[in-house]
């Protein structure tokens, strides 16, 4: 039999591939931005996002964008589908999952379906099943504590603001005129470049005490930045604020300010309401960076040095470095190559939501399997 597809569902992209090929191959064999061509209200083709923010805003968008992954990019023919499984944004709820398993069974006509949470999966493939991730997506940034597979009853939280509204941060600070910041007007692909530059942190460990597990991190921050039409440009406000909004992505634009905390303090909270030493053990011993921020060295340092800075001294924090065979840059795919490790164990235990259980039960047969 075919080895099972994964796909890692997200408002900037569409991440799958086969199973089979991890941990080989770290990263999915298929990208796609998850956009799609629609004509069905004028004869003007529009480009259509069917996710926003982590949650399906047009399912027939998203049908027609995992049909054409499938079929046409992953060669999977009609009366010879295989056996599906998708990682899910955290905080779907469940009637989006009841839609996405009818999706598959009636849409793409799957033979098994398996559905998991991204943070869940993203712990997965660092090799563990207890943390707390924080995945930075295109809009949004969700905060989940994981524990022994399952995402916590205190609940993961989403804030509503990630890499498009830091862009944006970018460009204002970009605008600014002297001695405030450079006075340049960057258009979107310049200040992405801008962002990717200037993220920094000082020198990371794996552990939040500033001790052994040195990162690979640069010396000092970037001074200058060279723009695309050779113009260099000072950039000493922008890498401290852009990089600074990292750990407070509550700040940006699009956010309501004040209504969510920085994220050692939230993520803090969320360690106080565990409910034993233990759970805090597990969960505050792996913080994993994943989504389009993983590979900015030193963040997942940061971050556990701030949430220790936060907590009694007695409670240790870490950060979770992806494992040797995952490359720093691939940790943005983290979902995705968990969903691969899973897929493995879900057919091995055959515990696929099967063509006869949706007949029987309905969309709602992904909950007997998936919780």
């Amino acid at each position: 039999m075919a080895s099972p597809m994964v796909v890692d569902l997200g408002s900037h992209a569409i991440k799958a591939g086969r199973s089979v090929g991890y941990p080989s191959d770290t990263e999915p064999s298929v990208v796609l931005p998850c956009t799609v061509q629609d004509s069905r209200v004028t004869v003007v083709e529009k480009l259509v996002h069917p996710m926003h923010a982590g949650v399906v805003t047009d399912w027939e968008g998203l049908e027609t964008l995992l049909h054409y992954t499938l079929f046409e990019e992953l060669g999977w023919a009609p009366e010879q589908e295989g056996q599906l499984l998708v990682a899910d944004p955290v905080l779907s709820s469940r009637s989006d999952r009841e839609r996405l398993c009818q999706l598959a069974f009636e849409g793409l006509g799957v033979r098994g379906l398996f559905v998991a949470d991204q943070g869940v999966l993203s712990l997965y493939a660092a090799g563990k099943t207890s943390g707390l991730v924080v995945d930075y997506g295109l809009d949004k940034t969700d905060v989940s504590p994981v524990l022994e597979g399952q995402v916590h009853p205190v609940g993961a939280v989403r804030i509503p603001a990630g890499g498009r509204q830091l862009t944006e941060l970018v460009r204002r600070l970009a605008a600014a005129p002297p001695p405030h910041g450079p006075g340049v007007t960057l258009g979107w692909e310049a200040a992405e470049a801008l962002k990717l530059a200037c993220l920094w942190f000082p020198g990371g460990t794996s552990g939040a005490s500033g001790a052994p597990g040195e990162e690979a991190v640069p010396a000092g921050p970037p001074a200058t930045h060279t723009l695309p039409d050779g113009q260099t440009i000072e950039v000493e406000a922008v890498v401290r604020e852009a990089s600074a909004a990292l750990l407070d992505p509550g700040s940006l634009q699009g956010a309501t300010p004040g209504a969510v905390p920085p994220l050692a303090q939230l993520v803090a909270a969320m360690g106080a309401a565990l409910p034993d030493r233990e759970a805090r053990k597990g969960v505050l011993g792996s913080l994993f960076v994943a989504g389009g921020a993983a590979g900015v060295a030193g963040l997942g340092a940061a971050l556990a040095r701030e949430v220790h800075a936060a907590l009694p001294a007695a409670q240790a924090v870490a950060a979770l470095e992806p494992p040797d065979h995952m490359p720093r840059g691939a940790a943005r795919s983290a979902a995705w190559a968990g969903g691969a490790v899973l897929a493995k164990v879900v057919a091995a235990q055959e515990q696929w939501v099967t063509r006869g259980e949706y007949d029987e039960a309905g969309p709602g047969a992904v909950h007997m399997r998936c919780l």
